[in-house]
């Protein structure tokens, strides 16, 4: 059975310019890579970057949607899994109050 060696996540966030900013957090059986962006276009170059890189899947933060998504997907000619992090419907509503405020 294979094993996951090579992981992204990609959270949005005003401010980062493209081609975003990095941080890696490897082992030595494992590849973790943080990316942070400020636009779906700054997303998807990213995402190509770590397709191109080897990065076997890729989770996208809360801040992205199923358009955002899709978006991705498109741009990586979904050639990877490309996860949606979401929230249930509590920790939802704690997100919406807090951003309310």
């Amino acid at each position: 059975m294979a094993r996951l060696t090579k992981y992204a996540f990609i959270f949005k966030g005003p401010g980062y310019e493209d081609p975003g900013r990095s941080i890696q957090m490897n082992s030595t059986a494992f590849e973790a890579t943080i990316v942070a962006v400020s636009s779906i276009a700054s997303a998807c170059n990213a995402a190509q970057n770590l397709v191109d890189e080897g990065f076997e899947v890729i989770e996208l933060c809360g801040g992205f949607d199923d358009t955002g998504l899709e978006i991705i997907n498109k741009a990586i000619d979904h050639t990877i899994p490309v996860g949606l992090v979401g929230f249930d419907d509590t920790a939802k509503n704690k997100l919406f109050d807090f951003l309310n405020r």
